[in-house]
């Protein structure tokens, strides 16, 4: 088995996998850690986690880095205090940085279209830090996932941006009409979580109590995707 130890948040992750993974891309090594992860080759996708929730094991088919970067993070921010792991995307648009939270097809691309000119930090998957109230990237930079015929692949970013100050929290949903409008207090564990991720890691985190904020939270429905309506409730949230 091949060990990699990593830093995340403010821990660090022990990764243990039959391939010899290469994540220095996404985070510094570490020396040693409490939280494990054990990968191992399998024909189909399944996971182990239970309390005290330090170790998770993983079955998978093939060699995915980007499933132990995805794993690593959301296992070193569910034992943090200031930091969160969020599936969302990242841009400073106008001087505002904004996060675009939701579960996969509520449009989160779709935000980073209607703002060609904003840079982006990353369109997949991010670290809050509650309580400086920046969004940051997980690695040395950021990635942008593009669809190519059907295949989701990883690009970099037009930005080298690794951090912003987070001024505005929209969270999408594709069940409610495209422009509607919603005031939130926090941020509730199930726009945030990973869709990708084992669904026994998926049912830990959203049991979680919802992510509070420092900066407004608005619900913003996406039903049918109809881009004027989107970009005009998204100017008047950024004018608030």
């Amino acid at each position: 088995m091949h060990e990699t130890i990593v830093a995340v948040a403010d821990s660090a992750v022990r990764i243990l996998s039959p391939w010899k993974l290469d994540l220095s891309r996404y985070y510094e090594t570490a020396e040693s850690s409490e939280l494990s992860i054990i990968l191992q080759d399998a024909d189909s996708y399944s996971a182990v986690f239970e309390p005290p929730y330090r170790e998770l094991r993983c079955s998978t088919p093939g060699n995915l880095e980007q499933l132990a970067r995805q794993l690593a993070l959301y296992l070193g921010c569910f034992h943090s205090e200031r930091y969160q792991a969020v599936h969302g995307c990242g841009l400073v648009a106008d001087g505002a940085g904004i996060l675009f939270s939701g579960n996969s097809g509520s449009g989160k691309s779709l935000m980073r279209e209607l703002h060609p000119r904003a840079q982006v930090l990353d369109d997949d998957i991010l670290m809050l830090d509650t309580l400086g109230g920046r969004m940051l990237v997980t690695g040395k930079r950021g990635t942008v996932t593009d669809e190519v015929e059907t295949a989701r692949i990883l690009v970099e970013p037009r930005s080298p941006l690794r951090e912003a100050t987070l001024d505005l929290v929209v969270l999408l949903d594709s069940a409610l009409p495209s422009g509607h409008l919603e005031r939130r207090e926090a941020i509730p564990r199930s726009y945030a979580k990973l869709d990708a991720l084992p669904d026994v890691l998926q049912s830990a985190y959203c049991a979680l109590p919802d992510i509070e904020s420092t900066v407004p939270v608005h619900l913003l429905g996406t039903k049918g995707k109809r881009r004027e309506l989107l970009a005009e409730a998204v100017r008047s949230l950024m004018s608030r």
